[in-house]
């Protein structure tokens, strides 16, 4: 795992444009097999006379690869032993100004139980085999992943690079049982090429399977005019790729619908119906545009502070209804500004604060009840229990006892709150179901919105690495903890689970006083951020496209 992700997170940084993809191949040797990887770019290769300094440590290609792109070259050589380590080896070929193609092997052992059970996961079906997919894409290794998985169901395939081929055909004989359309084409897009088929005589209830890129709800809207069997976001597991077609071609109807967890609906309206002054107490930069722009989709224009000092002095500047305080806060933190305005403030004067915090611990509850905060969210902001606090705003019925208690809520904004303990859950670096959902949020007529959001996070990342290292050389729990806390907070809007996981242990230590493991911490935190960046530029690139 960790030689494919050194491996893909330099292809991903040379490359700006193209793809990056990857290749396995087992080959059996006696009693074990060679499992051949091939790491393929469409990059900036790497010149003929360059190459031999590759997997030398702190070595690259030439001082301005450092500085344009940063890194040690310690990735490649780390990636060489650990691959000699079990018995394989690692090699490159590349053009300069074309892209690279970074081989390795490793050799495993077989166990007699795979010798006797050399069958596919996903074996010919009833319903697949013999049948005829139509495959229609742009990008040529897209085709070639469906036909592959095609072939290995039994099924007959076609291929066609543009929507043009593909109506030409679907016009010959014998016809096609289904057709898998990508949405993004030049020329003529998915929509148009459906349409186009429905103008076809044999092909009006020819069953339509679509594919696109996140974050394109109003493209599964007008999906529904065409009549699509089925609507997918890309990359689509072959397991959900698989159960679809055998519904389609079995008989069974599926519900059209995104692949990716639905977000909760959005009054726009609701700040006419509930007109509400808002202040947004919130240090963290990319925390504090996911709150603005999500009361903004309520029709809110909130205003924001950034510490307690600076709630203090808006709220004498003016009045408002309702607070939103993140409780850690630097400078003056958001109890102890929340026991300054209850000493200043009457109890019918003073807004309602609505804590905004990212420990889920039970203890959180009743320090918020003692320095008298009305309400608790959790953070990453779910949208339900946001617009159920502010509802309450106008409340006089509503109390400090009514705090509710601190629960999951299961209809959130997509995100899933890192835990402490426990195994691993999130086996990719952004869970992009998260990042669909903020798509949602941010607005897709704006693609941008969302983008800057990542390119925020990306800018404060480092900064927040940078100082939890030198806190742990000052021996500054402290100072580790709130860099930990802000990195997990932004983390987690971001969809960065593993990262956002990391980043709690540190803050416990933190809040522990105590250093030590922090090291090796800290190692695996600026590891996986690493493939969060890796990840994110991939997801930027992906919607430019």
């Amino acid at each position: 795992r960790q030689i494919l992700v050194n491996l893909l997170g330099n292809a991903i940084k040379f490359t700006h444009q193209g793809e990056v993809t990857v290749e396995v191949k087992a080959q059996k040797v006696e009693h074990a097999y060679e499992i051949k990887f091939a790491v393929k770019d469409t990059g900036i290769g790497i010149p003929a006379d360059k190459l031999n300094r590759l997997f030398q440590s702190f070595s690259q290609v030439d001082s301005s690869t450092s500085r344009q792109y940063g890194g040690t070259g310690l990735g490649l050589a780390i990636s060489k032993h650990l691959c000699e380590m079990m018995g394989g080896k690692m090699w490159v070929e590349s053009q300069f100004g074309v892209g690279s193609v970074f081989y390795f092997t490793i050799t495993v052992e077989c166990s007699p139980e795979s010798e006797q059970s050399n069958t596919t996961t996903f074996s010919s079906q009833p319903q697949l085999a013999g049948k005829r997919l139509l495959i229609v894409d742009d990008n040529g290794t897209n085709r070639q992943i469906l036909a592959l998985q095609a072939e290995s169901w039994g099924m007959v395939y076609g291929t066609a690079k543009s929507g043009l081929e593909a109506l030409e055909l679907l016009k010959q004989e014998p016809p096609f049982d289904l057709a898998i359309l990508d949405m993004q084409m030049p020329q003529m897009d998915g929509l148009a090429l459906a349409v186009a088929i429905r103008q076809i005589p044999n092909c009006q209830q020819l069953p339509l399977v679509m594919l696109t890129s996140m974050g394109q709800p109003s493209t599964e809207i007008k999906a529904t005019e065409v009549n699509f069997a089925a609507y997918l976001h890309k990359p689509v597991k072959q397991s959900q790729l698989f159960n679809s077609l055998t519904q389609i071609l079995g008989g069974v109807p599926l519900k059209l619908k995104s692949s990716a967890l639905q977000p909760p609906q959005l009054d726009s309206q609701m700040a006419q119906q509930l007109p509400l002054r808002i202040l947004v107490a919130e240090d963290n930069l990319v925390n504090q545009k996911l709150a603005l722009k999500l009361l903004q989709s309520m029709g809110y224009r909130a205003d924001v502070a950034a510490n307690g000092l600076e709630v203090i002095a808006a709220l004498n500047r003016q009045h408002y209804e309702v607070v939103l305080m993140d409780v850690h806060m630097p400078e003056m933190d958001g109890l102890t500004a929340t026991k300054q305005i209850c000493q200043q403030w009457s109890p019918q004067q003073r807004p309602r604060i609505i804590a905004m915090t990212a420990n889920a611990m039970s203890g959180d509850r009743e320090s918020c009840l003692r320095a008298g905060m009305d309400d608790y969210i959790s953070k990453p902001i779910q949208v339900e229990e946001l617009v159920k606090s502010l509802n309450k705003a106008k409340s006089s019925s509503t109390t400090t006892e009514s705090l509710p208690a601190i629960e999951e809520n299961s209809r959130q904004l997509g995100i899933k709150k890192p835990s402490a303990q426990g195994p691993e859950s999130w086996t990719f670096p952004v869970d992009y179901q998260v990042l669909q959902a903020l798509q949602e949020i941010m607005g897709n007529s704006v693609s941008g919105e969302l983008a800057s959001l990542i390119d925020l996070y990306l800018q404060e990342s480092p900064s927040l690495l940078q100082a939890m290292s030198k806190a742990l050389s000052n021996q500054e729990p402290l100072a580790m903890q709130q860099a930990a806390h802000t990195l997990k907070s932004s983390s987690a809007s971001l969809g960065a689970m593993n990262l956002s996981r990391l980043c709690q242990k540190i803050e416990s230590l933190g809040q522990s006083q105590t250093l030590i493991g922090a090291k090796e911490i800290i190692s695996q935190i600026e590891a996986e951020y690493e493939t969060v960046k890796a990840a994110l530029f991939a997801q930027c690139r992906g919607a430019q496209e």
